[in-house]
């Protein structure tokens, strides 16, 4: 074949492949800001499926909130999971939050305080707040407060209003 032919055929195939009104991520996120989960999932799944690692953030959020769909914390773990390993900040922090739930018989604080570190240092407001309750000592651990004041800095410089007033906390105490 001539190498105009093959680029016809090229994009031919291409074109039979994506499906007419494909959905894109941030049209589905629309639709689930709007709180309509079913539409939404319907958008997400596909693209979740081929690999977009917000969609499958997204649906991992729903699977764990029961939006669309039946709370499944298992399937949300395994979509939260594919985009954590992919680098997502937000699947990391969500994925953080889920082993860290003490009333969950998952819970697993090394790998809870592993993924919430990631994303605190990715820039996360919510995860750095809740890296200065953990260093503060608020599931047992023994605490460190220069370094909870140092999380609840970062977090309340993006305007992390909690962060705000752990912070204040601990500089009226004298700690941090």
């Amino acid at each position: 074949l001539g190498s105009e032919r093959m680029k016809k055929l090229l994009l031919a195939f291409l074109l039979l492949a994506t499906p007419a009104g494909a959905a894109n991520i941030a049209d589905a996120q629309k639709i689930y800001d709007a709180g309509d989960f079913a539409a939404a999932l319907s958008q997400v799944q596909p693209l979740a499926d081929a690999g977009d690692v917000a969609a499958m953030r997204l649906l991992g959020l729903m699977y764990r909130n029961g939006q669309g769909v039946a709370a499944d914390t298992e399937t949300a773990i395994d979509w939260l999971t594919r985009a954590a390993d992919k680098g997502d900040s937000q699947a990391q922090y969500a994925l953080g939050m889920i082993w860290l739930d003490q009333k969950d018989a998952r819970y697993d604080y090394t790998r809870g305080e592993a993924l919430l570190r990631k994303a605190a240092e990715a820039g996360i407001a919510n995860a750095q707040f809740n890296m200065g309750l953990l260093t503060s000592g608020a599931v047992g651990n023994l605490p460190d407060m220069v370094n909870a004041a140092s999380w609840f800095e970062k977090a309340a410089a993006q305007g992390h209003v909690a962060a705000e007033y752990n912070l204040g906390v601990l500089y009226l105490e004298g700690q941090g």
